[in-house]
């Protein structure tokens, strides 16, 4: 299992980048759900880069977040795609 740190929100939105640890590819997705992370939260999950609809666990909050990924981006594609 990969783990991946919060780092940017657009939450009016519900698009959220999480940096995948010891790396500097941003997994980008969107939630549409009432259970949202947090900046500072810890994710896991298999396979970040697998897109369409995910379970991630939030590690931090102990709970399971319904997330639609977006796939992989650099941090200049993750600030894009979460329309920051």
């Amino acid at each position: 299992m990969t783990k991946a740190i919060v780092e940017l929100a657009h939450v009016d939105r519900g698009m959220y980048a999480a940096r995948l640890e010891d790396s500097d590819q941003y997994a980008v997705f969107e939630i549409f759900d009432a259970c949202v992370p947090d900046l500072g939260d810890l994710l896991e999950h298999g396979a970040f880069g697998a897109t369409g609809n995910q379970l991630y666990m939030d590690i931090s909050k102990g709970s399971v977040i319904e997330v639609v990924a977006k796939g992989l981006y650099g941090l200049g594609g993750a600030k894009r795609a979460c329309l920051l």
